[in-house]
């Protein structure tokens, strides 16, 4: 299904919602791979309430604060949160 919509969208699609698709279409590939809730850089448990927050995420707040923080970048909500 998500498949048939990007298909649909082709080339109309922004650049965000590409993305967006990709972390979703990657997310679905994590639970057909039975790895989904798993950090794909540590290998731990992202956490419900940061799945609930954030279901395509595929960090833990561990890594995706090492993460921001090498990009130079802060996050759009407060760590405390998610």
């Amino acid at each position: 299904m998500l498949r048939d919509s990007r298909r649909s969208l082709g080339s109309n699609a922004s650049p965000a919602v590409r993305l967006e698709l990709d972390a979703i279409e990657a997310a679905l590939n994590r639970v057909d791979a039975g790895s989904y809730g798993l950090c794909v850089a540590c290998g731990r448990d992202i956490g419900p309430e940061r799945l609930a927050f954030l279901p395509a995420t595929p960090h833990c707040l561990g890594c995706a604060a090492e993460i921001a923080h090498a990009r130079g970048s802060r996050p759009p909500w407060s760590w405390a949160t998610c």
